[in-house]
């Protein structure tokens, strides 16, 4: 008997670096391919997502592009999602990351999905009582939707609960977790990578991992380094990562006159050898969930000083494995880095308990555990959505599209038994290529209505019961032309039916009259966007509301 393999569907935001991206890579590394199958769906475009591309594909999961974000109204991208949802049938989404948290999970409901999960990366926006419609919005979804939230520190679980009166029954703390064998620096390129800067083996590096952005705080970090380098003059800084503060943040270390000792050396994907040559990790920023940088330098056996702000706190304590300055304190800062300059055991010390807290604490694998006891919870007693034995495949599309269909279907489904519906100059070719016997290819002759010949042949087994799964191939995106095909099938077949090559929305978008004023015109997109809302969230909830009562997650 064919073993069941549930289908997880992953929807995130974006796929550009981040710690969010990093975790979802990890996931799709370590999940158990035997009992999920899995894939992405990204609400950007392939364009703006190109730092990850290349890691997910070598592991051999497909990333589908929604392309989320031009649409003028809000109903737009729900219907876009859904109809996604819909064509896909998964068992399970999970997603990372605003808006796919919140679009996702409606979208979800909607295309009744028997289970959600949203994996919450971020603080909420506010805190404060007078929301924004976004704010009020996320509160909405969260509050009704996923079936289990799951924060990535504590501090993320108590400030969803403050600021979205969440049910705490429904949170499941989820940490950050890494690879503990990840940490392999290679000696003779970590030689090399001082020699590149310009650097002295007396020399005594501060390092930092972070997106060159505002809330890293890398200003704070310049001014307290400043005062460090009058006591050490020997002391360097690299700060690793990219963004759209460096110019401002390397005319400021012109100013300070630190522009010879601060290197910018960009964003580096594997950040090991730099981890090598650092002496002690500093991260200062204004606010954090819970920072996998500082998990790679704990990793790495670093001591660490940090901001006393967010997960950070739960990760680096004070005065055993690093210190925790107050938030914006240069004076603090600044004597941190100085007595961990001065006290090279103390250094050796901290390294060795920051190592020995992350290994213990944030290993990932023991993370997967959890998360695959979590999946069991939910479908210990729901079959997946789709588990077929006996699949009709409707030939609609030229040849090279129906090999692709084929190898996704053999990978999703594991190796069900194929039949085909095609025309006769082809039905010798499809039964040598996909090694099937003739009589698993059922022919048509030529002509303008052979696919509807075809089904009449094969709507006596239909009406039987003989296949599982209907798979109908097409080339163009919106099935343009076989509206009357897709009638029948609907009509007279009990299986289900999944058409590949159909789920992006091609309709044109909405354009507003030239000759309104742009206050019309915004005033009239948010009327439409306020009346469909209140229309789905109402629908929705009775549809909540329907759905299967979870007893939730039992580990």
């Amino acid at each position: 008997m064919k073993a069941k393999r549930y289908y997880l569907l992953f929807i995130i935001g974006n796929l550009n670096t981040g710690g969010a991206q990093k975790q979802l890579y990890l996931f799709l590394k370590y999940l158990d391919r035997k009992k999920y199958y899995f894939k992405i769906a990204c609400l950007g475009s392939r364009e703006n997502c190109r730092q990850y591309i290349d890691k997910f594909r070598s592991l051999s999961v497909d990333v589908d592009f929604l392309s989320i974000g031009r649409e003028v109204f809000f109903h737009q991208t729900i219907n876009k999602i859904v109809h996604y949802l819909r064509l896909e049938k998964p068992d399970l989404v999970q997603a990372h990351l605003y808006p796919a948290i919140t679009y996702g999970a409606l979208a979800a409901t909607l295309a009744r999905v028997p289970f959600i999960i949203s994996n919450l990366h971020t603080l909420p926006a506010s805190t404060d009582d007078n929301l924004s419609s976004v704010e009020k919005f996320e509160r909405f979804a969260l509050t009704n939707y996923p079936s289990v939230l799951l924060p990535c520190s504590e501090t993320v679980m108590t400030e969803h609960q403050k600021a979205y009166n969440l049910n705490p029954q429904k949170m499941v703390l989820f940490p950050d977790a890494i690879e503990i064998d990840s940490y392999q620096p290679e000696m003779v390129k970590t030689s090399r990578l001082k020699e590149s800067l310009g650097l002295n083996e007396n020399d005594f590096i501060f390092g930092t991992v972070g997106r060159l952005h505002t809330h890293k705080n890398h200003k704070f970090l310049l001014n307290a380094f400043q005062r460090a380098c009058q006591a050490h003059p020997e002391s360097r800084l690299i700060i690793v990562g990219d963004g759209e503060l460096k110019t401002s943040l390397v005319k400021q270390a012109e100013e300070l006159k630190l522009g010879e000792k601060t290197f910018f050396v960009g964003e580096i994907s594997e950040v090991n050898n730099f981890l090598a040559i650092f002496d002690v990790f500093i991260l200062p920023s204004s606010w954090e969930a819970l920072s996998i940088s500082i998990l790679e330098a704990m990793l790495a056996g670093l001591p660490i000083i940090a901001s006393d702000i967010g997960g950070v706190k739960e990760v680096v304590i004070n005065g055993k494995n690093g210190f925790l300055v107050p938030l914006n304190d240069v004076d603090a800062l600044a004597e941190k880095m100085i007595f961990l300059r001065e006290n090279p055991g103390l250094r050796a010390e901290m390294g060795k308990s920051a190592r020995l807290k992350v290994s213990e604490d944030y290993n990932i694998v023991n993370r997967i555990h959890q998360l695959e006891r979590l999946y069991d919870s939910f479908f210990k007693n729901h079959p997946p959505v789709l588990n077929p034995t006996r699949i009709l495949v409707w030939r609609l599309c030229p040849w090279e599209r129906l090999v692709e269909v084929i190898n996704a279907v053999k990978e999703r489904f594991g190796d069900p038994e194929i039949f085909f519906v095609s025309q006769d100059d082809t039905a010798g070719k499809i039964a040598r290529t996909f090694s099937v016997p003739d009589e698993s290819v059922i022919e048509y002759g030529k002509g303008k209505f052979n696919p509807l010949r075809g089904f009449f042949r094969v709507k006596k087994q239909l009406a039987q019961g003989k296949f599982d799964l209907m798979v109908v191939p097409l080339n163009n995106r919106n099935g343009k032309g076989y509206g009357g095909l897709k009638l029948f099938l609907r009509l007279f077949n009990q299986a289900p039916i999944m058409y590949y090559g159909t789920w992006k929305n091609s309709r044109p978008q909405p354009v507003m009259p030239s000759g309104l004023s742009a206050n019309i015109k915004r005033w009239l997109v948010n009327l439409t966007n306020g009346l469909i809302k209140k229309g789905l969230f109402a629908f929705s909830r009775r549809l909540s509301e329907q759905r299967r009562k979870i007893d939730g997650p039992k580990f």
